[in-house]
């Protein structure tokens, strides 16, 4: 498991904002934080001259994952499920044709959203599966595949793919969601689970917050989760267990956030996408090249009232 290195900033280092663009421009050369992509000096003017320590702090703070570690981490995750295709000392070649017969078995599916459409990220990583995973096209299936698979007793491996799991609701109720398709009409993975038990589904993605992964393995437990990062109540910027401000500036800083968010327009709302908390008031500051997840706080990509993004939401 790879877990997003973080630095705790020392009160003394609070709101360096000249060390602070020294590293976002080493970034930015490095190509780690592409230039058209995320722009710090735009998103620092935003804000009050006693407010742009905590901006920059929040700055100092940001994960970001470009596409050649979105990559990486992807390949992580899914590589990972070899360690769960062995017995303890087998021998290597036992191991490795169940590893080459669950590759050439399994079924990939993109995590859906409530309405399906070519935009969503699970369709993005199933044609990653394809070309930097070379699973073959034809094991790229879409739900109704899944459930048909499932509903006929083939007990093929099938791996839901996508990029964050934020609350965890978008896959579980992928795993609810019923068919229309005729032959299959009625079924869902989550009622055919109880008819077949040990039906082996697999969940890899690049990102997954702690309250997502429990919420899943609380409605789902047989569901086996792979993720390249896993992103603890610890990585929210609104939680009083949050670790992102230094201790003695928290209250101040969630302040700060609530301030501006507001006056642009985002609410208490129950940790909706208007929430100025970020959906489901996960409070976190991150973003791939591709995308920015709704579980971001809207300060860093809303572009409402003239506001300056530091990342574009795609």
């Amino acid at each position: 498991m790879i877990h997003v290195p973080r630095w705790k900033a020392k009160l003394t280092a609070f709101g360096n904002e000249k060390f602070c663009m020294e590293c976002c421009d080493k970034l930015t050369a490095l190509h780690a934080w592409p230039f058209s992509k995320i722009n710090v000096e735009q998103w620092l003017s935003n804000f009050d001259p006693a407010d742009r320590p905590f901006a920059v702090h929040m700055v100092s703070q940001f994960i970001y994952l470009n596409d050649q570690l979105v990559d990486a981490q992807f390949i992580s995750s899914f590589q990972s499920l070899s360690n769960m295709h062995h017995i303890d000392w087998e021998p290597f070649e036992l191991a490795k044709r169940s590893w080459n017969s669950f590759l050439n078995t399994c079924l990939i599916v993109p995590v859906q959203g409530e309405m399906p459409n070519p935009a969503d990220s699970g369709y993005t990583f199933a044609r990653k599966a394809r070309q930097i995973l070379r699973i073959p096209e034809y094991q790229l299936v879409d739900l109704d595949e899944a459930i048909a698979s499932v509903a006929a007793g083939k007990k093929l491996p099938i791996i839901f793919v996508d990029d964050f799991v934020g609350s965890g609701e978008q896959f579980t109720e992928t795993l609810k969601r019923r068919s229309r398709r005729t032959d299959i009409a009625g079924n869902s993975l989550s009622s055919l689970l109880v008819k077949y038990p040990d039906q082996p589904i697999y969940y890899c993605n690049v990102t997954m917050t702690e309250s997502g992964k429990n919420r899943i393995a609380e409605e789902f437990p047989s569901v086996i989760l792979s993720s390249g990062n896993i992103l603890g109540e610890e990585y929210s910027w609104v939680s009083d267990q949050g670790e992102m401000w230094p201790d003695a500036l928290r209250s101040d800083g969630i302040a700060m956030i609530e301030k501006y968010s507001k006056n642009l327009g985002y609410t208490d709302d129950n940790g909706s996408e208007s929430d100025w908390r970020g959906f489901h008031c996960l409070g976190l500051g991150f973003a791939f090249e591709h995308s920015t997840p709704d579980a971001t706080l809207p300060i860093f990509f809303t572009e409402k009232h003239g506001w300056k993004p530091l990342v574009v939401r795609r």
